[in-house]
């Protein structure tokens, strides 16, 4: 058991500094119990109460312990050297203060003094001075007593002046209203009687146009309905022949063909007239004349342009149309289109 309580104090010990160790005993007198509680019940031991630390020492060779008291006691000294000190300090300059106090309250009574004595000079000054403001300010308001007597004076006269003149110009001002005001309602007489003309004058013009309205509106009507009447009286024949022809196809043919006959009559006229007019003359050697003016026509379109063209060149291949070419000015080296 022995053993075990100087482990365990070892062991706590060792972890901690020695001034640490001093200064917290109970601290430490805890630890050592709660440490080795369970060893002591596994030996069958209960501890009644908390092992305590009750000193340190060194131990053989060693002086750790008495260096630490050593120094606590020089700290200890030391403390008390600088509270002595501290407290000299205080009384001297307790005694420095007092002395301040006495020199400075003299100094404040000396100059109490003085400033007294000028207070008191100044004040016979100033009541010098207001004794002879005064006596000004009493001229002053005697001045001014009689200049706002005077004032009253003129300030009366000029107000009843201007009531004078304020009641006048108000009797001034009744005659020209009174004037105005007859002069306005006879205005308004007038006015209104001149309305009432142009009402009644209105009104009659406005009768007069909606008679005449209403009279051209009934001719227009009249007019509107027999022309429609007239062109319905022309439009329904041809209404019936229409709906009489949409159901009828052998006559939609008949009209059809006589409708082309009448085309080609008007074709066949028109081109008799261009050729009569160019002097054109046309032999038809097979077919009718219609296909010959078609052929005709031809020549004036590029497919008939480029058959001319061979023609002229298969003539140009033979002596005898070569020289009848050159005789009519298309030579070798000549095409129709450039030839005259």
């Amino acid at each position: 058991m022995e053993s075990i309580l100087q482990g365990a104090v070892r062991t706590i010990l060792a972890k901690h500094e020695i001034e640490d160790i001093m200064m917290e005993r109970s601290t430490f007198g805890k630890m050592f119990t709660d440490e080795v509680a369970d060893q002591l019940v596994a030996w069958g031991v209960t501890n009644v109460k908390n092992i305590e630390l009750m000193d340190i020492r060194d131990g053989r060779d060693s002086k750790t312990v008495s260096n630490i008291m050593a120094k606590k006691e020089s700290v200890i000294d030391r403390e008390s050297r600088v509270v002595v000190a501290e407290n000299t300090k205080l009384a001297e300059t307790a005694e420095i203060e007092a002395r301040q106090v006495v020199d400075v309250r003299e100094q404040e009574a000396e100059e109490l003094v003085g400033l007294r004595t000028a207070q008191k000079e100044q004040a016979v000054g100033i009541a010098d001075e207001h004794a002879l403001q005064e006596i000004k300010t009493q001229g002053k308001e005697t001045a001014e007593r009689d200049m706002a007597v005077e004032m009253v004076k003129n300030v009366r006269a000029a107000e009843i002046g201007r009531s004078v003149e304020v009641v006048k110009a108000d009797e001034d001002k009744q005659t020209v209203v009174i004037r105005a005001e007859g002069q306005r309602q006879q205005e308004v007489i007038d006015a209104e009687a001149t309305k009432q003309k142009t009402i009644i004058v209105a009104e009659g013009d406005l009768q007069d146009s909606l008679k005449n309205a209403e009279d051209i509106l009934a001719i227009g009507t009249s007019t509107a309905e027999a022309k429609r009447l007239e062109e319905m009286a022309t439009v329904s024949p041809q209404i019936a022949l229409a709906d009489e022809i949409g159901s009828n196809d052998g006559y939609q043919d008949y009209l059809i063909k006589i409708r082309g006959v009448e085309k080609d009559e008007n074709v066949g006229v028109q081109q008799a007239k261009a050729l009569q007019d160019a002097g054109i003359k046309v032999i038809v050697n097979s077919g009718d004349v219609n296909s010959g003016m078609d052929n005709l026509l031809d020549l004036l379109t590029t497919k008939g342009g480029t058959n001319v063209a061979g023609m002229v060149e298969a003539i140009r291949q033979t002596d005898e149309g070569s020289a009848l070419l050159e005789r009519i000015g298309l030579g070798r080296g000549q095409s129709p289109t450039t030839g005259s």
